[in-house]
């Protein structure tokens, strides 16, 4: 079996890379969770993964930006926000994010993304603001038929000086993985694409969450407050092609 490294900074971009992002102002949240509320979410082949002996979810809420496909020399000209709920998983292939849902406002992006990447992306009415030091970020997915609308409010700044995760602390674990997961549900396959940028500056943030029901429509509730909040202005990061997991085995 091949096991490819991924390599952070500009020098180890996948080789196969066709699209370039901005990920701005970013809010990572983090919940531990038990391990088997998370099995069902999860196809195989992977697995859940865990940090001694705990598995997490996290809701990571951001602004996207300079979207550019390889070869075009225009970026997308709109930016927009963007909520992801992502969990952890092990592989073979590395470890790495699954996606178990993303939201975002940008109906042509998030059918590309769909269609491009096989990524269960919803659109959701969503405002981003900037107001003097904090970020104001919102979002409205309303229920399918009788389900639960995913909602999240959030007012948000760092606290702390920029930092690097250290490795082997939980920091590093949640926030440095650079492979993701996705299921294509119409071939019943597990794809794996490859991200490189920069390992994250994180700051320690102050949260206002006034709203997150964004793991409602999954049947899971989560505590009020979150056991991790971090900060991060951003990355610049580039993403592979997806391929099917067992062409890489």
């Amino acid at each position: 079996m091949r096991i490819h490294t991924v390599r952070p900074g500009a020098d180890g971009s996948p080789p196969l890379w066709i699209m370039k992002q901005s990920w701005e102002q970013l809010l990572f949240l983090h919940w531990p969770v038990a391990a088997s509320s998370l099995r069902k979410l999860i196809p195989e082949p992977l697995t859940v993964d865990t940090f001694a002996g705990q598995a997490w979810i996290g809701i990571v809420a951001f602004r996207m930006n300079r979207i550019r496909l390889k070869g075009c020399p225009i970026p997308y000209p709109f930016a927009f926000p963007e909520i992801n709920v992502r969990t952890y998983v092990t592989h073979p292939r590395g470890p790495g994010v699954y996606f178990i849902s993303l939201d975002a406002s940008d109906r042509l992006v998030l059918n590309m993304a769909k269609w491009w990447y096989s990524l269960p992306y919803h659109k959701a009415d969503m405002r981003f603001r900037q107001r003097e030091e904090h970020i104001v970020l919102s979002s409205h997915r309303p229920g399918a038929s009788s389900g639960s609308p995913a909602l999240f409010s959030a007012k948000y700044r760092p606290l702390s000086r920029p930092y690097l995760a250290t490795p082997g602390t939980i920091e590093h674990w949640l926030t440095e993985r650079y492979l993701f997961y996705c299921f294509h549900k119409l071939k019943q396959t597990m794809y794996c694409g490859e991200v490189c940028h920069p390992p994250w500056m994180l700051c320690q943030a102050e949260v206002e969450l006034s709203k997150n029901t964004m793991t409602g429509p999954l049947g899971m509730a989560l505590p009020e407050s979150p056991e991790f909040m971090h900060y991060s202005r951003g990355v610049e990061a580039r993403l592979s092609t997806i391929s099917p997991l067992s062409s890489l085995d």
